[in-house]
């Protein structure tokens, strides 16, 4: 029968923590500024209409998601 497993975080582990989370918020902090700005850029090309700003929204909303995944992913194993 096996035992339970209770790993043991390496010594300094907690800045390699806390290195990620800095990073996962700077992305998610330039997702979010990239959704503003291709909100802008699709209500200035609907008025002139264009409809060339909705790339660059889905994509945004797309990175928001994945980053928001990953956070949680890592989190589990962390």
């Amino acid at each position: 029968m096996i035992d339970d497993v209770n790993p043991e975080r390496p010594p300094g582990f907690e800045q390699f923590t806390t290195i990620i989370n800095y990073v996962a918020w700077a992305a998610i902090i330039i997702c979010v500024l990239g959704f503003v700005v291709s909100a802008a850029r699709l209500g200035i090309a609907y008025r002139n209409g264009e409809m060339e700003g909705a790339k660059g929204l889905v994509l945004a909303l797309v990175a928001c998601v994945i980053i928001g995944g990953a956070a949680g992913i890592i989190e589990q194993f962390t």
